[in-house]
Parts: C-alpha cells; structure tokens; sequence
C-alpha cells in the first residue's frame, strides 16, 4: 500500500538476475504503479499492452505467466473503471481470473492465488454473487492458513453488504469476524480499517459526526511511521 516503497523495490530489483517471466511481472507492476501514482491509466495501459507483446516471443513458466496475467488484469480492470475498457473486455478478464488463481494455487504461490480471487470476488458487479465469492474465499483462505487474506475478504464483504443496504448487525458480524483475522497476524492497518468501516457505517446508519473518522486517520498516520 505504499507506493514510494513500492517503487524504491521496483527500482531495486537486479533484473539480470530476472527469467523472462519474471522481468515481464516487473514491468506490469511498473505499469500498474502508474495507475496509484498518478491515476495514468491509458500510458499504464500502453506499457502493459507493450510488455505483454514482447512476452509472447519469449519462453514463459506457466506460474509466472498466470502471475503476469494477475497483474495485467488489475491494470485492465482499472482501466475499465475510467471507460478506456469496454464492459464486454472487462468482464472477459474477470472471469479469466479463477483459472488464474488456479494455476497459481497449483505452483505454490498462495499470496497471488487469494489476491487474484479477492480481485474477482470484490470486483462482481452483482451483490449476492460478490457476496458468495468473498464468503468462499474466507474459507479457503483459512484453510489454506491465511488470516490476513480472510481478513480483507471479510472486511470487503462487510463493505458490500453496508452499500446493499444489509441489516447493521449482520455488517458488525461480518466486520467482528475481519478484525479476529486480522489480529491473528497482528496486521498493522487490518484492524485499523475495520475501525473504520465501523465509523463510517455509524455516520451512514447512526448520522454520527464525521469527526469520528478523525482517530482512524491518526491511527493511520502512526502505523505508516513504523512501518
């Protein structure tokens, strides 16, 4: 979540020592921190577009093409938010994301297998359906020992279900359940942003002042320095 970080490792990176796949993920994550830097998406686009055309020319594992179609798919999925990608397009790329996370899940690699199921599932446009993926994925991540990833499947389904208009006390559950995850792996912003929900479901439900919002944003601010 923090870009210059982001950035500075991107940055970092000894590419020489980098597969063609893996130097293929590294320019789509350039790509897509254009996007959070400067809400580039049309050059993001471009670049994405740019490196994945390369790719084809070249010899690609399995696991680091489905990690660079992950990547691409956020950029287009954001893209999509701004119009510069046809809903038709936008909806190809994800339902593509399940097989993704398969073939993923398959080779290892949990972390990008439950982050493009989180892409999918919170990216439904319909709520019953959203709602299903996102209680599937809580499952599965806790199966798979991924408190942190249920956490967030939690906290974006207590979002969903706040903008459905669901009873509050089916929301606060729902919230309960994220921040118990979220503790777990002593997250540093997971319960933070529980907190937040929690305040702005009051302001929307119980017409609290906004002012209560402000104790999330020190909080906030105090995590980001210790991190």
């Amino acid at each position: 979540g923090d870009m210059k970080r982001a950035r500075a490792a991107l940055e970092e990176a000894d590419r020489s020592l980098a597969t063609p796949g893996q130097q293929l993920v590294l320019l789509l994550e350039e790509a897509s921190l254009l996007i959070l830097e400067r809400s580039a998406i049309r050059p993001a686009c471009e670049a994405a577009q740019a490196a994945i055309s390369v790719a084809y020319g070249q010899v690609i594992d399995e696991a680091d093409w489905a990690e660079a179609q992950r990547v691409h798919a956020r950029i287009q999925l954001s893209a999509a938010v701004f119009y510069e990608l046809d809903p038709e397009a936008a909806a190809k790329v994800l339902n593509a994301l399940p097989g993704i996370a398969d073939v993923l899940e398959r080779a290892g690699r949990l972390d990008e297998s439950l982050a493009a199921r989180l892409t999918h599932a919170e990216r439904l446009s319909e709520t019953t359906a959203s709602g299903e993926a996102l209680t599937a994925l809580v499952t599965r991540a806790q199966t798979l020992h991924q408190p942190q990833v249920a956490g967030e499947a939690l906290l974006r389904l207590g979002e969903r279900l706040s903008k459905a208009g669901a009873p509050t006390e089916q929301i606060h559950q729902a919230l309960d359940q994220s921040s118990l995850n979220y503790q777990a792996v002593q997250h540093v912003y997971g319960d933070i942003a529980v907190r937040h929900a929690r305040a702005l479901l009051a302001i929307d439900r119980k017409f609290a002042s906004p002012e209560i919002l402000l104790p999330v944003r020190d909080e906030y601010q105090i995590g980001r320095a210790h991190v």
